[in-house]
This record gives structure tokens, C-alpha cells and sequence, in this order.
């Protein structure tokens, strides 16, 4: 499945950053829901929920980093498949987009993305919440 493409890189363009590689980041979102960023190097994130119905459940996603203002980040990916819950046990196809604006002078995010719901489509879901960074 093509899942388009990122055109990066261009001359007015948000300068492509690599200042969270190597970091552990935790989002702490209000809708109770929880997720664990392993920015692993500067194409790769692993991402694990913590808690609710899809604890314990990561995937490894190709991710996209620009750094808009001094420790702001726009951080967008875009998975294949992904899981509801862990209960249904069932991968579903994308694509699933996901955008994040991290704040981290003040650790806090803005996210937005496309969700699997319960009866088989999808939802968009835009949520805030809190930033701990772990290293």
C-alpha cells in the first residue's frame, strides 16, 4: 500500500530536526491514554501505550521531525496498520495518519490523527496533554 509521500527539505521549509533522537518521551494525553516515544535515530520511532486497552502494545513507525520554534516540534508519521484494542487482537489497514505538536519548554502536546473506531471505521481524534521527557 502506498502511503504517498513528505516532500522535505525545500528552501522555505521548517528545518528537518534531529534534536529528539536517542530520547524516551512520555505523552500523557486527557483522554487518559498514554504513549511512550523511542525516537530511535532520525527516520524511526517506536511507540508504546501505556495503560487502558492497548497497553503494553508498541509498534515501530518511519517518523518525520521539524523543528518549528526553539523546542517546538511538529512530528508526523503515518502507520500502515494499527490496533484498535488489545482485547479484538486485530491489526487494521491504514493508512493512519498521526501528527503531533510538541512543545518542550513548556511539555505539552497537541495531537491529531485518525483512529480505528469500534464499529469498524474510523474517528478523528484531536487531543492535549502533558510531556515527560524520560532521557
Amino acid at each position: 500500500m502506498s502511503l504517498g509521500r513528505i516532500v522535505v527539505d525545500a528552501d522555505y521549509s521548517h528545518p528537518r530536526s534531529e534534536k529528539l533522537v536517542g530520547k524516551k518521551m512520555r505523552y500523557c494525553y486527557e483522554s487518559g491514554y498514554t504513549f511512550e516515544h523511542h525516537y530511535i535515530d532520525k527516520d524511526t520511532i517506536v511507540w508504546t501505550a501505556i495503560g487502558k486497552d492497548l497497553d503494553g502494545y508498541a509498534q515501530e513507525e518511519k517518523y518525520h521531525c521539524f523543528e518549528v520554534s526553539p523546542g517546538v516540534f511538529f512530528i508526523t508519521w503515518c502507520e500502515e496498520t494499527t490496533l484498535y484494542s488489545l482485547e479484538e487482537g486485530i491489526q487494521r489497514e491504514g493508512p493512519w495518519p498521526v501528527a503531533i505538536v510538541a512543545d518542550i519548554n513548556k511539555l505539552i502536546a497537541t495531537v491529531a490523527f485518525l483512529n480505528p473506531s469500534e464499529h469498524g471505521g474510523c474517528e478523528y481524534i484531536v487531543d492535549q496533554g502533558r510531556i515527560e521527557v524520560r532521557t
